[in-house]
């Protein structure tokens, strides 16, 4: 999951946008998820839904040409 404000493509105006995917792959201390992202969503939170509780797992970075996905930093201890 990626949570944060965007801009609205269509009106400019910011709004709250979250989305829910299942991660794609893990590899180089990213996550990469097939999560529909907007501009300016780089840093934002992304979460891991893990039975009943929801975790941050990274720092959403942005698109990976290489991957064809979008991806997060992940965070650790």
């Amino acid at each position: 999951m990626v949570s944060g404000y965007v801009s609205d493509p269509h009106t400019g105006l910011y709004r709250h946008w979250t989305h829910f995917q299942t991660l794609a792959e893990i590899k180089y201390r990213a996550a990469f998820y097939d999560i529909d992202t907007e501009k300016g969503q780089s840093g934002s939170p992304a979460y891991l839904r893990y039975g009943d509780k929801i975790i941050l797992i990274g720092i959403h970075k942005g698109y990976s040409l290489e991957d064809n996905l979008n991806y997060c930093t992940i965070i650790t201890k």
